[in-house]
């Protein structure tokens, strides 16, 4: 299994995020998870415009523009099944417990 982390695709034993994240240590961000069908992301705008509201919401900056989480999971060809759940936070703040 890949995941996305920090800009690229990675195997997932391989992806680790700090101790000092601020969605690990206070539970701040936001999650989408999506069902592909047929290579196909099943509604994927309004998942889309679910995480951007989301976002929004607690005031967390998106890495990702929305178009470019328009892909199906790697890998999914015409007739799979495949989940992807995107899950963006603050990240490390720079200095104390303010958020990045």
């Amino acid at each position: 299994m890949l995941v996305y982390l920090d800009g690229r695709f990675i195997p997932a034993e391989q992806a680790m995020v700090s101790v000092f994240d601020h969605g690990f240590l206070y539970g701040d961000g936001i999650y989408e998870t999506m069902r592909a069908y047929g290579g196909r992301i099943f509604l994927l705008d309004k998942h889309l415009s679910r995480l951007k509201r989301s976002a929004e919401a607690i005031g967390l900056h998106l890495p990702l523009t929305l178009e470019a989480n328009r892909g199906c999971p790697r890998g999914v060809s015409h007739g799979q099944q495949a989940a992807r759940r995107i899950y963006p936070d603050p990240g490390v703040p720079r200095s104390g417990r303010d958020r990045p």
